[in-house]
């Protein structure tokens, strides 16, 4: 298990929003929280939020229909820890209640908000916290490439050395995220 810290949108949120998050931030991933789902948190990948701008969509609307389910482990843990603080329960034991949870729901991530004490390491950009099932699952968000997309015409780009730079096809530059 282990915990990475992500953007955290609504699905009203506007996709350009999303794509400057995640590169305020240097993540390759969003929270995007969706109630229409069938799990109100989901994880898209910098891929899905290029191919909507692409698609020269606006919004978020689409995005949960193409991101991976993240369980919502708040109310989970309020049921096992009814009043805690949860800074005090053990960490191994809170780490094998979430596993038994992602488990029992067939998911590889959770969600957890930051907790109000902390600070967030990305001041003015909502977080949350993404709960992977196996640190592998986090390290292959971590390693995602960055996706490329012209800002004028919004075709992809292959080289993501060229980040702000020129389009080879067009008077508009690449953008990476």
């Amino acid at each position: 298990m282990d915990i990475l810290v992500l953007p955290l949108l609504n699905v009203s949120d506007r996709l350009d929003t999303a794509l400057l998050y995640m590169k305020q931030t240097d993540n390759r991933a969003i929270l995007l929280h969706d109630t229409r789902q069938k799990s109100p948190y989901q994880l898209c990948l910098n891929s899905i939020l290029v191919g909507l701008y692409r698609d020269k969509r606006e919004d978020l609307s689409l995005a949960g229909q193409y991101g991976e389910m993240v369980v919502d482990l708040v109310s989970f843990s309020d049921k096992w820890f009814p009043n805690a603080d949860i800074i005090n329960v053990r960490t191994i034991e809170m780490e094998n209640l979430f596993q038994n949870e992602l488990d029992a729901q067939y998911s590889n991530y959770g969600y957890l908000p930051l907790p109000p004490f902390s600070l967030s390491p990305f001041p003015g950009v909502p977080v949350g916290l993404l709960v992977t099932r196996h640190e592998s699952l986090r390290y292959s968000i971590v390693s995602t490439g960055k996706v490329c997309i012209c800002d004028l015409n919004r075709h992809r780009g292959d080289n993501t050395a060229k980040d702000g730079g020129d389009c080879e096809d067009c008077s508009g530059h690449y953008r990476c995220y």
